[in-house]
């Protein structure tokens, strides 16, 4: 994920050619701000849109599999 922090936009970069993910931004409070779900695609891009600045967290799952990241918005 870069950069991170950012102030405009992130890229989720997945490595290789990826199906069916699905993507959760949720704050500190663990409520959920933004689903995604994406397919057939090497790269993702979150944008800030009406997210504050702050710290929040990224929830990636594949088949099962969960990534959990901090995310930075400046």
């Amino acid at each position: 994920i870069y950069p991170n922090p950012f102030s405009t936009e992130t890229t989720i970069d997945f490595g290789r050619n990826v199906q069916d993910i699905h993507i959760r931004i949720v704050d500190v409070y663990g409520k959920l701000v933004e689903t995604h779900f994406v397919h057939n695609t090497d790269k993702y891009i979150i944008k800030k849109g009406t997210k504050a600045s702050g710290i929040y967290f990224i929830e990636i799952d594949k088949d099962q599999t969960g990534l959990f990241k901090k995310l930075m918005v400046r």
